[in-house]
């Protein structure tokens, strides 16, 4: 007879790959944020400033929204953005600025090549958690 024993191991297992994921996904969303920052047209800063990071551990859109202002005291900033879990298991990356969105879609896109150019990091990131 084979006594088989789990010793729970399965909890601590699953816990540090919900760490390891939950950093990766902090860390990718920073990185979008940094490269989307890069690729931002400057004209005044306050896009490029406006640019902001929700994740589960807060919002850095307190200070995008203070440096945007300082740049450009008539900026117009959209309400802060909020996840739908707060479990770790995703990010958000947003621009505050209203015509952010103008910028991206018909201009200068800053957020998707920003996105495009982290892809293969994150996804290493989350095949090396198999």
């Amino acid at each position: 007879m084979i006594d088989v024993q789990d010793n729970n191991n399965t909890a601590s297992i699953l816990a540090s790959i919900r760490g390891k994921r939950d950093a990766a996904v902090k860390k990718t969303a920073f990185d979008i944020q940094a490269g989307a920052a890069q690729r931002s047209a400057v004209d005044t800063g306050a896009q490029k400033n406006s640019i902001y990071v929700v994740t589960a551990d807060g919002s850095t859109y307190s200070d995008a929204n203070a440096a945007a202002l300082r740049a450009n005291g008539k900026s117009t900033i959209n309400g802060a953005e909020s996840l739908d879990a707060d479990d770790g298991s995703e990010a958000l990356v947003a621009v505050g600025v209203v015509y952010g969105a103008v910028n991206e879609f018909t201009r200068q896109p800053f957020l998707t090549p920003a996105v495009e150019a982290n892809r293969a990091a994150f996804e290493q990131a989350m095949e090396s958690l198999l």
